[in-house]
């Protein structure tokens, strides 16, 4: 994920990538779940994304982090019917 470590202050956007590397030999839609602290607000996420073979794709999503105190951010990627839970992480470190 990307960057690995943010800091905010509480009620600000704090934006997040996960990059994914396709070593399959066919194109994979990516799927991907963000886990985020149940307080926060979800401004836009992208769910899914197309990567052609051997290429990178970028899954982004922006949050409004509340709550001070560091906090991990991780994502869920499945593909071909494969699911990596947690498979990415962010620390996010939230000030007043």
């Amino acid at each position: 994920m990307d960057p690995y470590g943010s800091q905010v202050r509480t009620g600000e956007n704090v934006s997040l990538r996960v990059r994914i590397l396709n070593h399959s030999p066919r194109p994979e839609i990516y799927r991907v779940r963000w886990n985020v602290p149940s307080d926060w607000k979800v401004v836009h996420t992208d769910s899914e994304v197309s990567v052609p073979v051997h290429r990178e794709g970028t899954a982004q999503a922006v949050f409004t982090a509340h709550g001070v105190g560091l906090h991990v951010v991780t994502a869920d990627v499945e593909f071909h019917g494969r699911p990596l839970r947690e498979w990415a992480e962010a620390l996010v470190r939230v000030q007043q």
